[in-house]
């Protein structure tokens, strides 16, 4: 029976007697035992509530079980009202259950946020130093051929190797610098 999401089982059997009966062994002609269940008549009611007990109500002296009507349906009502509270607990513990799991779900996506962050920062930290360490070597380089020009004199006219190496020498330092790359990425003036 299934009402208000909960639900009771009823199950109704007859009682029975143990007994015993002898047999005649017709090989030696001796007795032996046999365990018999005989009906008593007796009618026993199960009323059982959604897998947590049953109420058990049986013929009373004098008064049979298909004559205890009310009794019957108190049993049912009261097997049903603990169903109905059990089910209500399933529900709560289902969803702080779900609560749980939602709080771990979002705590990991933070979690997985705040590392992403974490990664991101690291490779922006990274960059930066290798614009640095790029930029300062295209000082270095700048620096070399300067101090190279100024051995070599302003009156001579240096070999035509030494102006091609120096020409592909300030290609490094410019491909190395990152200043002129940065400086693409700067906003245009204000012309209003």
């Amino acid at each position: 029976m299934s009402k208000q999401g909960a639900y009771v089982k009823i199950r109704i059997t007859e009682k029975l007697s143990r007994g015993t009966r002898y047999r005649i062994n017709s090989w030696n002609k001796s007795r032996e035992p046999l365990r018999t269940l005989a009906p008593t008549g007796k009618l026993a009611l199960f009323v059982e509530q959604q897998g947590t007990g049953h109420t058990e109500l049986a013929d009373l002296p004098g008064q049979l079980l298909e004559n205890q009507f009310e009794r019957v349906l108190a049993a049912i009502d009261n097997r049903h009202q603990g169903s109905i509270r059990r089910v209500a607990e399933w529900a709560e513990l289902e969803r702080k259950s779900k609560e749980t799991e939602s709080r771990r779900q979002e705590e990991e996506r933070q979690r997985k946020e705040a590392l992403r962050k974490a990664e991101e920062e690291s490779q922006r930290r990274e960059v930066l130093i290798s614009e640095v360490e790029n930029w300062r070597l295209a000082v270095l380089i700048r620096a070399y051929l300067a101090m190279l020009d100024n051995q070599i004199g302003s009156g001579a006219r240096p070999a035509d190797a030494y102006s091609t190496w120096r020409e592909w020498a300030l290609t490094v330092a410019d491909d190395l610098d990152p200043t002129r790359r940065r400086a693409a990425f700067r906003a245009p003036p204000d012309l209003g």
